[in-house]
């Protein structure tokens, strides 16, 4: 949704927090209020799931996807059912355990994708390492199951974990992109680009734009990526001025 862009991108990361908690709050609200079964009420759901951080919305998240906490109307099916585990997952209040349990309830080649990206999402050290091994050497990967991971690699909740990783990504990129076919090589490319705003993201980018014997097509996603996080660092300039 535009909120969570908005929360992500643009806000001054010192009032993420509490703009999570008020997304959170609102999407409770909206869930019981939208009309049952509608297209909204599931919308309005994930949304919740997105902005989980606080104890009241985990016990939430937990109680829809164990049936202790019903919302009329809401039917939580295997693909929402992924989603609510992930967001518990992500914030440290479900585990390997309850990932493995999900597997054996959906033991599909979806999802085998969606338990990949919940074990990237773990909110650890370890885990964000053997995400990232995947992600960048693991060359027998299928794509698909290459997207989940990098799907899962980047949270807004985990930034501390991630930001370690900002100087390898600019040091793999080009291997990556000389060993693997052009689809796979653009799933970790733009979907690892780092998602710290930060200046130093912007002066490595820089760096590596300026380097010729980086191919064009690899410097023109970097590029893109700089872009993006340029706009974020105003934006977020502008948030904390105001």
């Amino acid at each position: 949704s535009k909120i969570r862009s908005a929360l992500v991108h643009y806000v001054d990361p010192a009032w993420a927090p509490e703009g999570w908690s008020r997304l959170a709050a609102l999407a409770e609200e909206q869930l019981r209020a939208a009309a049952p079964g509608s297209d909204l009420q599931l919308a309005w759901a994930r949304t919740l799931a997105a902005a989980t951080r606080a104890p009241a919305h985990v016990a939430l998240v937990r109680g829809l996807l164990d049936g202790t906490e019903i919302v009329p109307g809401l039917a939580v099916d295997t693909d929402l059912r992924w989603t609510l585990l992930s967001a518990l997952v992500a914030v440290g209040a479900a585990g390997d355990d309850a990932i493995e349990a999900e597997l054996d309830r959906d033991a599909t080649a979806a999802g085998q994708r969606r338990a990949a990206t919940a074990r990237a999402l773990r909110p650890t050290a370890a885990a964000k390492a053997e995400a990232w091994r995947l992600a960048t050497e693991d060359d027998e990967l299928p794509n698909a199951m290459n997207e989940a991971v990098v799907g899962g690699f980047f949270h807004p909740a985990q930034t501390e974990l991630t930001e370690p990783y900002v100087q390898p990504y600019f040091a793999v990129i080009p291997d990556v992109w000389e060993r693997r076919t052009s689809e796979l090589a653009q799933n970790v490319v733009v979907g690892l680009f780092p998602d710290s705003a930060s200046t130093d993201v912007v002066d490595r980018a820089e760096a590596f734009l300026a380097d010729a014997a980086n191919p064009p097509a690899l410097r023109r996603l970097v590029a893109e990526g700089r872009d993006d996080t340029v706009r974020s660092l105003r934006g977020r300039a502008r948030d904390a001025a105001g």
